[in-house]
């Protein structure tokens, strides 16, 4: 496989994953949602799995059952597992934690908002 092929399969399953994501942020009552990890540096392989945080609108009722519901729908439609992770809650985690903190900004680096 050339570069220019991983690119351009790269792109294509970004925007996959952005069509899909962005999609289900809009059922789901979401303000923001990112991509981060491995997926989003680009170096992923076929096992990883795709880490989106996500933040409510701020007249949304934050449920977790609609949060497991919509991870399952996640992977079923992305073909991968899923990991979540509540932007509000890690930001309030980091203003506390030197270990939240730490992860916060390291994921802030290779963020990629879908929706």
């Amino acid at each position: 496989m050339t570069s220019n092929s991983y690119i351009h399969s790269r792109d294509d399953e970004l925007e996959t994953i952005r069509t899909i994501v962005s999609q289900i942020a809009r059922q789901y009552g979401l303000a923001e949602m990112y991509l981060y990890g491995s997926m989003a540096r680009g170096d992923a392989d076929s096992d990883s799995d795709i880490d989106l945080m996500y933040r409510y609108k701020k007249d949304r009722q934050r449920q977790l059952p609609n949060i497991m519901t919509m991870k399952e729908t996640l992977e079923r439609m992305l073909g991968r597992e899923v990991s979540l992770l509540s932007l509000d809650s890690l930001e309030k985690h980091a203003l506390t934690s030197r270990a939240s903190r730490r992860f916060y900004e390291g994921a802030k680096t290779d963020m990629i908002r879908l929706a």
